[in-house]
This record gives C-alpha cells, structure tokens and sequence, in this order.
C-alpha cells in the first residue's frame, strides 16, 4: 500500500517538474530571426524617414536573405513594391509584378513594425525624382511602372488613370503582366451620382398649335443618374396653355365652346438619356434624346367629379426630341455617411437643359405643331459631379 502512494507521488512530482520544466523553456525561448527581422524593420522605419535610400536597401537586403533562409519573408508584397519603387529598382519591381500570380506569402514570425504608411509618404515626398534606372526595360515595363507611379501621385479617380489603364490593355492584349494589372491595380473609378432637381418649364410652340395655346411658365422636376459619361434623367414638365382662339368641341356628349382665356393643362413625362461631351468637376455637357408621354387636356370638371378623367384632350401623344442637357457646379460640402464611418460628397449645380419636342398625334389640325423648351432648375446632387 506504502509502494503504491510513494508511485503515485512520484509521478505527480516528475508531472509538476515537467510542465515547470516546459514553462521555462517557453517563456525563455526567443526566435533570433524573429528579432532581427523586427530590430531590421524598425532602423529601415528611421532610415526611410530620414530618406538614407543606400540604407534602405542595404536593409531591405539584409533581412531579405535572412529571412528566406527561413522559407519565410520579412516583407509584404506591397511593402516590396513601395521599397523597390523608393529606391528605384525597377528591375526588382518588375520582378515582382510579373510574377504575382505566383504570389505565395508565408509569415513565420510576428511583424511588429508597419511600414507600409511611411513608405507611401516618402514615395509621394520623392515621386517626382523616381529614376528608371534600368537599360533593360521595355516599353511594356516602363508604361506599366508609368501607370503605378501616376496611381501613387493621383489616385484612380481621374479620366488620366483611367486613359492610361486602357491603352495599356489595348496595347498589350495578352500581357505578362495581366494578373498584375487586374487585381493589384485598381481599376478605375466610375463616377456616379444621383441628383434631385427642380426648377421650371418654359415653351415656345410652332404651327397651328401656337395659334391655338399660348404656354405659360410652369414646373419641372427630374431625378438624374450619372454614371461615367452615360447621363439618363427621369422626369415631368407640367404647363398652363392658354387658349388664344375660340372653338367647340363635342364632350361627354355636350358641346362645349372653349373661349379665348380659358385654361388647357399641358403634362409631359418621360425620359432623358444622353452621354457627357464635357464632365469635369465644374462642367456637365450632353447631347440629349427624349421619349416622352405628353397630353395637352381642358380643365372644365372639378378634380373632384368622376368626370376628371373625360376631359377634352387636345393632344394625347407619344413625344419624342432632341436637346442639350448642362449642368454647372455651385458649391460642395461633405456629409457623413453612418452606414460605413466615412463622408460622401454633395454638391449644388444649376441645371439647363432646352430641345426640341415632337409630338407624334393631335386631334385636330387646329393642334398639329411641336414645342421648344428651356428647363433651368436647381439641383442637389449626391456623389461624383
């Protein structure tokens, strides 16, 4: 009985010794190449700062090899982009596009030190100075580092990055470089807004149908949806047409005579769609077309009778036209967007757009004509002007 308690309290000892034993070594225990790579990134962080490129790439090299010796890498793949693009080794730069594809990273010890931030500034601080210090680049290669460099100065949201993007996908169809340019470079950005306006309808008729109606000014409202240099506009124009010549008609059975001063109400309702000649952070220019539903209709039952609906109507046609749409810009400010923590742009323009209007029926000839218009309004737009 003695034996058996003296086994088990010595096993429970040899356990305890043990797991104290390994408790030790952990906590002891310090990968040396883990530290080199951490003491390596933060004297680069200060040698980028103070823009010692020699020594930037003196450490870029160093713990480069140390660390492969490893398997491992001691910098992201970005990170090596904007070193090699710092210290203008193109030759390395290229390298690592071309083979992105390929792109395996595998981290075996903690990065403690970002670097990513301070390198993008010091790019910007150096951008214009960058060399392309290689004889062996070709066209391809120096456009597409022509491409990234443009990227870190300006962004993708301008009609240049956008320009470049496309030629370089024409010139070079079956690039070595396509992976690279299809998901590590941004594709460019679309602009888009959406935009409210409100503002007035104006018309000048022809023909007969100017002898019959004279219009007054009256309303006109449209939501507007841009994007790139497609601009397509939901709308309605609304119109008081006077009636400048007496006449009869037969409604709901009655002859009526409509005398000069009476009222017709004219409705218009359609769409616009065009494509931007000019769209620039102060200007919109765009040739338009419309197709439109438009009715020019008397106004002798109350809007409350159930006879609103039988109202003479002089035209009750399917319009279509041509136009300019134009657009300035006022003023813009930035609200925020709770949804994802960051602000969106708005903006206050004034629209002006004026066409031509067809109309394709009438019902008698005393209406047979067509319309001019010129619609300014006030406009709210939210997004990219």
């Amino acid at each position: 009985m003695i034996r058996r308690y003296s086994i088990i309290f010595i096993f429970v000892g040899l356990s305890i010794n043990l797991k104290a034993q390994i408790e030790k070594e952990i906590s002891s225990f310090v990968d040396s190449t883990e530290m080199l790579v951490n003491n390596g990134r933060r004297l680069l962080l200060q040698s980028i700062k103070s823009n010692d490129l020699n020594k930037v790439n003196e450490i870029y090299l160093y713990l480069t090899n140390i660390s492969l010796e490893k398997n491992c890498f001691a910098f992201g793949y970005i990170e090596e982009l904007y070193i090699n693009s710092l210290i203008s080794d193109w030759d390395k730069w290229i390298d690592l596009a071309k083979n992105v594809s390929n792109e395996k990273r595998d981290y075996c010890f903690s990065i403690d030190i970002p670097l990513g931030e301070v390198l993008y500034n010091q790019i910007i601080e150096n951008i214009d100075i960058l060399l392309f210090n290689s004889d062996n680049l070709t066209n391809e290669e120096r456009q597409l580092i022509d491409i990234y460099i443009h990227l870190l100065k300006y962004g993708n949201n301008n009609e240049s990055y956008k320009s470049k993007i496309k030629r370089f996908r024409q010139d070079y169809k079956n690039s070595k470089f396509e992976y690279f340019v299809n998901n590590v470079l941004p594709n460019p950005k679309i602009k888009a807004s959406t935009s409210f306006s409100l503002g007035v309808n104006s018309m000048i008729l022809t023909n007969e149908l100017a002898n019959s109606f004279s219009p007054e000014i009256n309303f006109y409202m449209a939501f507007d949806f841009n994007i790139d240099r497609v601009y397509a506009s939901i709308f309605v124009a609304g119109a008081d047409m006077i009636v400048k010549k007496e006449f009869s008609q037969s409604v709901e059975g009655n002859d009526v005579t409509f005398k000069k001063g009476d009222y017709f109400n004219l409705m218009e309702y359609g769409l616009h769609g065009g494509y931007f000649v000019i769209r620039n952070n102060r200007l919109h220019l765009a040739p338009i077309a419309a197709i439109s539903g438009t009715y020019i209709k008397s106004d002798i039952f109350d809007s409350k009778e159930d006879k609103e609906d039988k109202e003479f109507k002089a035209i009750n046609a399917f319009t279509c036209g041509l136009g300019m749409h134009s657009e300035i810009k006022v003023f813009e400010w930035k609200s925020k967007s709770y949804n994802y923590n960051n602000s969106k742009m708005n903006s206050l323009s004034l629209k002006f757009n004026f066409g031509y209007n067809y109309y394709t029926s009438h019902t008698r000839d005393m209406f047979k004509g067509s319309s001019f218009y010129f619609r300014p309004s006030l406009v709210w737009v939210m997004g990219d002007f």
